[in-house]
């Protein structure tokens, strides 16, 4: 291995310590990433900061500005209790009610927000029907990830494989373009968590 590799190799491991271990910030252990980068030749300034002028981080931002906004609002908190009370106490209404809540929107907001939304609510419809938190946060997590797989804006993953996908000269993803496949993975995923993963969990 070169000089360069092994570098690189250093970068990589004194970076992953640092969001394993949270001892900098996040934030503050991916622009000394990008610095090491720089100052080290492995990346010329301009690739090192190319990722800031990014369709896709604008888009992503964008994403997180208006999920902050819905998320202030409480706009998916009133939602949310409507459908419990829809559930009428039955956990497996429940779960789709909250399955097809989270997957909805996750479709057309950044799946992250969406969860941190509908969490607090519910924990309180939680311990208002008796039901285990664990019975509906990590399906509703599940729910949120399979939603977010609808639209190419439902996950920061699809804007990004989107980005890549344009600078390799192709022609781009369309917003419907993953939808198709998305639905059968919220139909047969969201089934499964609902009258299986249910059981599995404690």
């Amino acid at each position: 291995m070169t000089i360069e590799q092994w570098l690189l190799v250093g970068i990589i491991l004194a970076s992953t310590l640092l969001y394993v271990t949270q001892w900098l910030k996040t934030e503050v252990t991916a622009l000394l990433t990008i610095v090491a980068l720089a100052i080290t030749g492995i990346l010329t300034p301009d690739q090192a900061l190319s990722g800031f002028s990014s369709g896709a981080l604008v888009t992503v931002a964008a994403m997180f500005v208006l999920s902050g906004g819905l998320l202030k609002t409480g706009a998916m908190e009133a939602a949310v209790i409507f459908l419990g009370r829809y559930a009428h106490g039955s956990p497996l209404r429940l779960l789709a009610a909250v399955g097809a809540s989270a997957a909805t929107t996750s479709a057309f907001v950044n799946n992250t927000p969406v969860v941190v939304m509908m969490m607090p609510v519910l924990l309180a419809l939680s311990r208002r029907t008796g039901l285990r938190a664990s019975k509906l946060l990590i399906p509703l997590s599940y729910f949120a990830i399979l939603g977010g797989t609808i639209t190419l804006i439902g996950t920061s993953t699809n804007i990004l494989l989107d980005d890549l996908y344009r600078k390799a000269g192709g022609p781009g993803f369309g917003h419907f373009d993953f939808t198709p496949l998305g639905i059968v993975y919220v139909i047969v995923g969201g089934l499964f968590v609902i009258f299986v993963g249910y059981r599995l969990l404690p």
